[in-house]
C-alpha cells in the first residue's frame, strides 16, 4: 500500500478507523510492491521464527508471495542483473545460499504437506494439518473455526477486502479481519498444540 491511498489524520498518522486491533501494535506503511517484499523479509530475518505458518500456503500466503516475488525484479540490488525477489532464499536462515532444490520436484511433499522448504525454517500449512487432525465436511477457515473453537469467522472474498481498502474509510475492517486471521491460526496452532508435535517430528539438520 502506498502512503498516498491511506486516509490520514492531520498529523499524518494512518486513520484506522474500526481496525479495534490491540494497542501498541507496528503498522508499517510501504511505497510500493517491491518495498513490501523488502519489508517481509526484513521482519523474518530479525525475528527469526522457527516456524513460518499459513493456513492454505500453496494457493495463498507464503506460496503466493514466493510465485508472486519471482515475476517481480528488484532494481535497486548491487548486481549488473537485476534479479527477481527469491523469498526461498531471503526467507532462509542462509539467505547467501541457494533455495533447497527440493522445491521444484517434491511432488509427496505439495500432496501431503506445505510443499515449501525454507532452509531453517518449519513452514506450516494449517489447512492440511485440520485435515489431518479433524473430520468435517468443510476445512474452510469458518468452518473448523465454529467446529475447533466454537466461534463464528465471517470469510470476505478478496474483491471484497479489495473494496474496502480502496474506499479508504473502511481501511480499517480490512485491517482488523486480517488480524482476526492471524490470531485465529495461532488459536488453532494452541488448541491442537501443534508446534510441539511438530517439532518433535522434525529432523536435526547438523
Amino acid at each position: 500500500a502506498t502512503e498516498e491511498s491511506l486516509p490520514k489524520t492531520n498529523k499524518g498518522q494512518v486513520l484506522l478507523r474500526g481496525a479495534n486491533i490491540p494497542t501498541p501494535s507496528k503498522i508499517r506503511m510501504v511505497t510500493s510492491e517491491i518495498a513490501l517484499f523488502k519489508a517481509i523479509i526484513d521482519i523474518v530475518q530479525a525475528a527469526d521464527p522457527d516456524f513460518l505458518v499459513g493456513y492454505e500456503v500453496q494457493k495463498s500466503s507464503w506460496g503466493y508471495l514466493i510465485e508472486r516475488g519471482l515475476y517481480l525484479t528488484d532494481t535497486s540490488t548491487t548486481t549488473a542483473t537485476p534479479r527477481p525477489i527469491d523469498l526461498l532464499r531471503l526467507l532462509s536462515r542462509v539467505p547467501n545460499d541457494k533455495a533447497q532444490a527440493k522445491n521444484e520436484h517434491d511432488v509427496y511433499g505439495q500432496e501431503h504437506d506445505s510443499g515449501i522448504w525454507i532452509t531453517g525454517r518449519t513452514i506450516l500449512n494449517l489447512w492440511r494439518r485440520m485435515r489431518a487432525e479433524l473430520k468435517l465436511t468443510s476445512y474452510t477457515m469458518s468452518s473448523v473455526s465454529s467446529h475447533l473453537l466454537q466461534k463464528s469467522f465471517p470469510e470476505f472474498s478478496v474483491q471484497q477486502l479489495t473494496r474496502w481498502y480502496n474506499k479508504g474509510t473502511t481501511l480499517g475492517m480490512v485491517v482488523n479481519y486480517l488480524y482476526r486471521q492471524a490470531n485465529i491460526n495461532i488459536t488453532f496452532i494452541d488448541k491442537l498444540d501443534l508446534i510441539r508435535r511438530t517439532a518433535g517430528t522434525e529432523p536435526t539438520v547438523m
